[in-house]
Order: C-alpha cells, then sequence, then structure tokens
C-alpha cells in the first residue's frame, strides 16, 4: 500500500523561507539608527560671541550651546575684545545696532535663522525618534505573534506526524486482516473440496453396498449355506458402512459449524475495515481544516510583510529629506563663516 503524501514538508519550507526573509528585513531596520540624525558642525560656530560680552543677546530660556574648541570657535577682533575685564570700555567706541556690532547685522540675522533652522529640525528628529520607538514596539508585537503561530504550527506538524504514524499502523493491521481473510478463504476452499472428496466416497460406498446387496440377494437364492455366510459378511459390511456413514455426517456436520464461525469472523472484520475508513475519512477531513487553517494564516503573514516594507521606505525616504536639509544649513553655515572671514580681512 502506498504511503500517503506529506504536503506539510514543502509548506513547512516556504514558511521557513518568509521567516528568514522577514528577519532579514527587520535586521536591515534595526541597521537604520532609531534616533534622528545629529547634526555635528565643528567648523561653524552658531553664535556670536560678541553676546557674552556686551549682555545685549542673554541665554535665559534658551537651549545650551556646546562649547567648542579655540580653534573651532569664531575669534572676535583683538581691536574690539581684548579680555572680560576690558569689554565694556572696548565696545563702547563701536557702533553697535539690534543684533550686534553694525558691520556682522546681516550675518547676525543669517545665524539667527539658521539657529531656529536647527531647533525647528532636532523638534522634527525627536517626532522621527517617537515614530521609530512606536514601529519598534510595533515589530516586537509581530514577532511576538509570529512566534505563537510559529509554535502552533509546529505543534500541528507533530499532531499530522502522529496522525500519520497511526495511519500507517491501521493500514499494516488492514494488511494483516486481509492475510487472515485470504488464508481464511483457501481454508475454506480446502474444507468444500473435502466435502466434495466426502460426498464422492460415501456415493460410491453407497453403489458398493447397493451391489454387494444384489449380489448377497443372488448368492441367497441359491444356496442357503451361502445365504447365511453371505448375510453375515452382508450385516458386518452394513455395521461397517454405518459406522462410515455416521462419521461422515459427523465431520460434514463440524465442517458446516466451522465454516459458520468462518462467516462471522468475516463479518466482524468486514465491520472492523468500515469503521477504519470512517476513521481515515475523519482524519483526510481534519487534515483539510489544517491546510485551508495555514493558507489564511500565510496570506496574513505577507500582508504584515509589506506592510511593514512600506513603512521602513516611507521612514528612509523621511530620513533621507531630514539629512538634506541639515546638508543645506550646514552648507549655509559654512557660507556665512567665509562671509564673515572675508569682512574681516577687508576690514
Amino acid at each position: 500500500m502506498p504511503q500517503p503524501t506529506r504536503p506539510f514538508g514543502s509548506w513547512r519550507r516556504k514558511f521557513r523561507f518568509e521567516k528568514e526573509l522577514l528577519e532579514a528585513r527587520q535586521h536591515a531596520d534595526k541597521r537604520i539608527p532609531s534616533g534622528p540624525p545629529h547634526l555635528s558642525l565643528a567648523d561653524v560656530e552658531t553664535r556670536l560671541n560678541m553676546h557674552q560680552y556686551s549682555g545685549l543677546f542673554d541665554n535665559e530660556g534658551g537651549p545650551a550651546i556646546p562649547t567648542e574648541s579655540p580653534s573651532e570657535t569664531l575669534r572676535v577682533p583683538s581691536g574690539i575684545i581684548d579680555r572680560p575685564g576690558s569689554s565694556h570700555s572696548a565696545s563702547s567706541n563701536i557702533e553697535w545696532n539690534a543684533v550686534g556690532p553694525a558691520g556682522t547685522a546681516k550675518t547676525g540675522r543669517v545665524i539667527h535663522n539658521l539657529q531656529e533652522e536647527i531647533a525647528r529640525l532636532t523638534r522634527e528628529c525627536k517626532l522621527q525618534r517617537l515614530r521609530a520607538e512606536e514601529e519598534q514596539q510595533t515589530n516586537d508585537t509581530l514577532k511576538l505573534q509570529l512566534s505563537h503561530v510559529t509554535d502552533r504550527l509546529h505543534n500541528a506538524e507533530q499532531l499530522h506526524e502522529a496522525d500519520l504514524l497511526s495511519i500507517t499502523r491501521k493500514d499494516r493491521k488492514i494488511e494483516e486482516l486481509k492475510s487472515e481473510i485470504e488464508k481464511e478463504r483457501i481454508k475454506r476452499i480446502k474444507s468444500e473440496e473435502d466435502a466434495k472428496r466426502t460426498n464422492q466416497i460415501a456415493a460410491e460406498a453407497k453403489d458398493m453396498h447397493t451391489r454387494t446387496i444384489t449380489e448377497a440377494q443372488e448368492i441367497a437364492a441359491q444356496s442357503k449355506v451361502q445365504y447365511e455366510a453371505i448375510a453375515k459378511a452382508h450385516t458386518r459390511t452394513l455395521a461397517e458402512t454405518q459406522m462410515r456413514m455416521n462419521r461422515f455426517k459427523k465431520e460434514i456436520a463440524d465442517i458446516g459449524l466451522r465454516e459458520a464461525e468462518r462467516q462471522k469472523q468475516l463479518s466482524r472484520l468486514d465491520a472492523i475495515i468500515a469503521q477504519k475508513n470512517k476513521e481515515i475519512e475523519a482524519e483526510r477531513q481534519r487534515m483539510q481544516k489544517y491546510v485551508a487553517m495555514f493558507e489564511e494564516f500565510k496570506q496574513e503573514s505577507e500582508r504584515t510583510v509589506r506592510e511593514l516594507a512600506n513603512r521602513g521606505r516611507q521612514n528612509d525616504e523621511k530620513i533621507d529629506q531630514v539629512l538634506e536639509e541639515a546638508n543645506e544649513s550646514v552648507q549655509k553655515l559654512k557660507w556665512a563663516n567665509n562671509l564673515r572671514d572675508t569682512m574681516r580681512s577687508e576690514n
């Protein structure tokens, strides 16, 4: 009997491939920084140093500006600022406007605008970090759900393997029962042949007995002495024949009883086979139900993977846009620095 097919093997390989693909995509998402990009402006001072001495630009309530190394900060001409103690007397000889020295008014406005742009980018980066954390929580939840579904699928596969083993044992038992039925059929055929031979022997014995009686009657008519001898022989032969007939009848009755018992066994085996067929049909329906459940889960997993891929693509586009704006800000700061150096060289 051919072994039942195992469709779960190919599905299990396909599901393992989809799981590895999902893990690879999640690993690629993890390689993207979860927080917003950090802007490093090591070559430009984002604020003028003159407010530290003139008192016109206080830093109350504003964000703290990291202190750069002396080589990276803006150098103020020595004629304006020499030391903190003499700042008031030095600055009294220079014209000032609303944002600083009159010569750097445009540069101060540009730097002020850049500071506002940096603050806005910082807020957007924080918002992107919060969104990335929400996406990470969603990914963790989906990982947990995928783990649960994988465990359920593993349990279903184990049940399927157990069912296949049970079906194999039942098929082997059915084969054994079929072999026993074949043996019983051979025995029944042999018994029928024995019964035919017995009937033939009985018919031959009956014919012989009839001939013997006829011969005895003919001999009795010829001679009384011969009649008595033949009568004795006939009586003895009749007794033996009767004993044989009784023995043959008993054997035939025993054969009939055995045949009836075999018929009962065959009926019981037919009932067992019908019950096993019902059980096999029930197992087949259960397997079809498992297959339908697996297909539904597979479609849901594919839809989830597509949604995650779309979200990751959108996040990449947003991050690229923020980085591009940050690069533009850096270029503007460099331009402002070059402009300041040019103005300083002209002065």
